[in-house]
C-alpha cells in the first residue's frame, strides 16, 4: 500500500467515521434535537423563500440555499450513490441516512455562523464562510493559523481538484453514452463554466436558482419511474438497507465479501461527499444569503442535507438496489457507480437511452457543483491571498476543468479525498466550540421571531 493510499484510508475509514459523527452527536444534544423540532419550520422557509419577493440587487436565501445544492448536489447522487452500494452493501446506506441525520445539526450550525460573521467588502459585496468563524472561534494564533489551513484545503479541495473530479465524470460519462473524446467534452465543459463563472457571483446564484430544481425534479421522476415498476421490491429493498447496516455478511450467503466496517466507512465517506455536512463548504453560499436572521438560514442548511441525502440519494438507492439486489445473487462488485445506475434505469427503457439520460444527469449535476465549489473555493482564497486573488483562482479553476477531463480520475478522487478530510478536521472544531457555547446554543431554543437580523461588518 502507498503512503497515499494509506493515508486515505486512515483518514476516511477510521477517524472521519468516528469524529464526524460524534461531532454531529454533540451538535445534536447542544441543540436538543434541531433537525426535529425545527424540521417543519425548515421545509416552510425552504418553500417560503422560493416565493418570497425578492432585491434583484440581493442574494436571496433560496438562490443562496440552491447554490449551496448545486455543490452538494453532484455526482455523489448518482456515482456515488451506486459506489458506496457496490462497495459497501445496501447498509452503506443506512450509515448515510444517519450520517445525514447527525449531519443536519452541523449544516444548521454551519449557515447560522456563516450568518453571523459575514463582512461587507469595499465594493458594496458580501462574503463569509467557514474561514471567517473559524478565527472568530479561536483567539490569537490559534484562530489565524485554523482559518489559513481551512482556507487552503478548501481553495484545493473544491474550485480545483473538486472541479476536475466534477468535469472527469462528466467527460467519462459523454465518452460512455455518446463517445465523445475528452479533450472535447474538457474544451466545450470549460467554456460553458468560464460563461458563467466570470461573469460573477450573481451569476452563478441565480443560474443555480434556475438549474437545480429543475434537475433534481426530473431526476426523482426517473427514479420513483422506476421504484414504481419495481413495486413489489420496495419492502424487500428497505429491508435490505437495514440488515445490510447490521449484519452485511448474512446478506447472500455471505458471497459479497463485505465487512461492517466497509459498510459504515462507506457510508460516511460518501455520505460526507455528497451532503458535505461538516466540510465547511457550503457555508459561503449560506453567508451570500440576505436571510431575515441567521436561524432562518440555518433552518435551510438542514434542508440543503435533507433534501440531498434523504430525498435524491435516498430514492436513487432504492430504486438501485430494488433493480439490482432483490434476485438471488448481488451485482459484479467490479460494477461502476455510474453503470450500476444505467443498468436501475434499464428497468423502465432501453440500456442505450438510459446511458444517455444519466450521461446528461452527471453532466447537469456535475456541472452545477463546478459552479458552487468554485464559489466557494474561491472564497477561500480570497481569505488566504486578499481579494485581488479572484480572478487568477477563478482562471486555475477553469484549467483544473479541462485537467479533470483528461487524466485518469483516481489520481485526482486520492488527492480530493485527502483534502476533504482536511477540511472536516479543521471546520468541525470550530462549530464544536461555538455551538457549545451556552450564550450562543441558547439563541436556537427560541422562535425565530426572536432573532436580530444579521450584523454585516466591515
Amino acid at each position: 500500500m502507498s503512503a497515499v493510499s494509506f493515508l486515505i484510508s486512515v483518514l476516511t475509514d477510521y477517524i472521519l467515521p468516528v469524529f464526524l459523527p460524534g461531532a454531529g452527536i454533540y451538535l445534536t444534544l447542544k441543540s436538543r434535537f434541531v433537525q426535529i423540532r425545527c424540521f417543519k419550520e425548515s421545509i416552510k422557509n425552504t418553500f417560503g423563500s422560493l416565493f418570497s419577493k425578492r432585491d434583484k440587487n440581493k442574494i436571496s436565501p433560496f438562490a443562496s440555499l440552491m447554490t449551496s445544492l448545486a455543490a452538494q448536489l453532484g455526482t455523489g447522487n448518482i456515482v456515488g450513490a451506486g459506489s458506496a452500494i457496490i462497495t459497501g452493501g445496501p447498509g452503506a446506506i443506512f450509515w448515510m441516512w444517519v450520517s445525514a441525520f447527525f449531519g443536519m445539526a452541523v449544516a444548521y450550525y454551519e449557515a447560522v455562523l456563516a450568518q453571523k460573521t459575514k463582512k461587507l467588502l469595499s465594493d458594496g459585496t458580501v462574503t463569509g464562510g467557514a474561514a471567517y468563524y473559524i478565527r472568530e472561534a479561536f483567539d490569537g494564533k490559534k484562530g489565524k493559523i485554523l482559518s489559513l489551513a481551512f482556507s487552503f484545503f478548501a481553495s484545493v479541495a473544491l474550485g480545483l481538484t473538486g472541479a476536475a473530479v466534477q468535469s472527469n465524470s462528466i467527460a467519462v460519462s459523454l465518452k460512455e453514452a455518446f463517445g465523445i473524446p475528452g479533450v472535447l467534452s474538457g474544451i466545450l465543459i470549460t467554456l460553458a463554466a468560464a460563461f458563467v463563472i466570470l461573469k460573477g457571483t450573481k451569476a452563478v446564484t441565480r443560474l443555480s436558482e434556475r438549474l437545480v430544481p429543475v434537475m433534481g425534479l426530473l431526476y426523482i421522476f426517473m427514479c420513483i419511474a422506476v421504484i414504481t415498476v419495481n413495486r413489489d421490491k420496495v419492502l424487500e429493498s428497505v429491508g435490505l438497507i437495514f440488515k445490510g447496516a447490521f449484519s452485511p455478511d448474512s446478506l447472500f450467503g455471505g458471497i459479497t465479501g463485505i465487512t461492517l466496517k466497509t459498510a459504515v466507512s462507506q457510508g460516511v465517506k460518501r455520505g460526507l461527499f455528497t451532503n458535505e455536512a461538516g466540510m465547511g463548504s457550503t457555508a459561503s453560499a449560506h453567508a451570500l444569503s440576505d436571510a431575515p436572521s441567521p436561524h432562518f438560514q440555518g433552518t435551510l442548511g438542514m434542508a440543503g442535507v435533507f433534501i440531498d441525502t434523504f430525498l435524491m440519494l435516498g430514492i436513487t438507492a432504492v430504486a438501485i438496489i430494488s433493480v439490482l439486489y432483490t434476485g438471488e445473487q448481488p451485482p459484479d462488485s467490479s460494477l461502476s457507480g455510474s453503470l450500476a445506475v444505467v443498468l436501475t434505469f434499464s428497468r423502465i427503457t432501453s440500456e442505450r437511452w438510459a446511458s444517455a439520460f444519466v450521461a446528461v444527469s452527471v453532466l447537469l449535476f456535475a456541472f452545477a457543483s463546478i459552479l458552487g465549489w468554485n464559489l466557494s473555493g474561491c472564497s477561500s482564497a480570497a481569505f488566504l491571498f486578499g481579494e485581488k486573488s479572484k480572478r487568477l483562482y477563478l482562471l486555475s479553476s477553469l484549467m483544473f476543468v479541462f485537467i479533470g477531463c483528461i487524466i485518469p480520475a483516481p489520481v485526482i478522487w486520492h488527492i480530493t479525498d485527502i483534502f476533504n478530510a482536511m477540511m472536516v478536521l479543521t471546520n468541525v472544531p470550530a462549530v464544536i466550540k461555538i455551538g457549545g457555547d451556552p450564550e450562543n446554543t441558547e439563541l436556537i431554543y427560541k422562535s425565530d421571531k426572536n432573532f436580530q437580523k444579521a450584523k454585516i461588518s466591515p
